[in-house]
């Protein structure tokens, strides 16, 4: 419904930066201005989000040997160079590359998890054979098996149901609620300034169609890998060493497959290498697609006579600020609130819909565009 048609007005029109749309469609300043910062705050909490996750990755795989704020400066450096010398074709020639290599490794997860740990099914009973009894990790020092479950300070593990019972609860209502608004704010994700961007420099229609496609079914292909790892984690947790239990669950299995033999630590490497520049190259590209809002701003109401040259220099100036800010933000948050941010992120971005949506199909006002969008902002902060 948003991609095709955006994309050939996209070429009809020489639209370059997302919010070129607004400005042909709708004229005014405002709604230009507050689409803009509805679509540069979202990027530039993205981007402090892949801070915080790239962050923890690498403490994970380290053991905390390397501190939060050097590997998120690492991480700026690079997506600061990926800028200057590739752009944002660059960012998609990559984002093909490991994102093909990471669905391949994360195809093959399962059954090595299943091959060491034991299958779900096998996994998920609370008596099931591979439950043991540990005293947890303190003071450094690795877990101990318990001699009897009835021991003193002894937990469960190796059986998810005896290791984490409340996963076997139903859901309470304020969980179902925020599950619900989580799952419908992200009808907001292809809003993104860099996948709108992405959708111009599509090769052709039948291009754009296949990696719509793709897109759709990725996410099966690699989410859920993703909660078999989560869950795996979830059981055998209190058996590992406590620098792996405060790891990521995906830093933590990792730790425990590349122990397990050559071709495990094999594909934890390839996968590991994968997913950090996943993480690399989606931020990079949220940086692109920021600046380019941000500069179209520049050039249609602060200088409009400026050269080519110039608006790169204001570009870049755009990304070193983002990538200031966060992680100025970075700093302050932990992986844990990552869900929150999100939530917010989307927040911002669902308030672009109806101007995109409507303005596309319908001959909306910009009147009633503006006033919608201000009284969902409202509604977001207050909420």
């Amino acid at each position: 419904l948003l991609y095709p048609r955006l994309r050939r007005l996209a070429m009809l029109r020489q639209y370059s930066s997302p919010n070129d749309f607004i400005a042909d469609r709708f004229g005014t300043t405002r709604l230009r201005v507050a689409t803009a910062a509805c679509g540069v705050i979202p990027m530039l909490i993205y981007v402090t989000a892949q801070l915080i996750s790239f962050a923890a990755m690498v403490q994970g795989f380290t053991s905390d040997a390397m501190p939060r704020w050097v590997s998120m400066l690492m991480l700026i450096a690079i997506l600061l160079v990926f800028e200057h010398l590739g752009g944002m074709n660059s960012v998609v020639f990559t984002d093909a590359l490991q994102s093909g290599i990471m669905l391949l490794s994360f195809l093959i997860v399962p059954f090595v998890l299943g091959d060491v740990f034991g299958f779900l099914a096998s996994m998920a009973p609370a008596d099931c054979p591979r439950l043991v009894f540990v005293h947890p990790s303190a003071d450094g020092l690795d877990p101990s098996v318990c001699a009897s479950s009835a021991a003193e300070g002894c937990v469960p593990a190796g059986c998810l149901q005896a290791a984490k019972p409340a996963f076997f609860s139903y859901p309470t209502h304020r969980d179902q609620a925020d599950i619900a608004f989580f799952l419908v704010n992200m009808f907001a994700a292809p809003l993104q300034p860099h996948m709108i961007q992405r959708s111009f420099i599509a090769a052709s229609d039948g291009a754009l169609r296949i990696t719509m496609g793709a897109m759709a079914v990725a996410p099966f292909l690699a989410q859920i890998p993703g909660i078999v790892i989560g869950l795996t984690q979830a059981a055998y947790s209190p058996t590992w060493p406590q620098a792996d239990q405060e790891a990521t669950a995906f830093a933590g299995v990792s730790s425990a497959l590349a122990d397990a033999g050559f071709g495990q630590y094999l594909l934890v490497s390839v996968m590991t290498c994968a997913t950090l520049a996943a993480i690399m190259s989606t931020a990079d590209s949220a940086i692109l697609g920021a600046s380019s809002m941000a500069v179209d701003i520049y050039r249609g109401l602060v200088n409009p006579s400026a050269t080519d040259r110039r608006l790169v220099h204001v570009g870049g100036c755009v990304s070193v600020a983002m990538c200031g800010c966060a992680f100025a933000m970075a700093t302050f948050l932990s992986r844990d609130q990552l869900g929150e941010i999100i939530v917010f992120q989307n927040g911002l971005l669902m308030q672009m819909l109806p101007a995109f949506g409507l303005g596309l199909y319908a001959p909306v006002s910009e009147r009633a565009i503006f006033g919608g969008l201000a009284a969902g902002l409202a509604a977001l902060l207050v909420l």
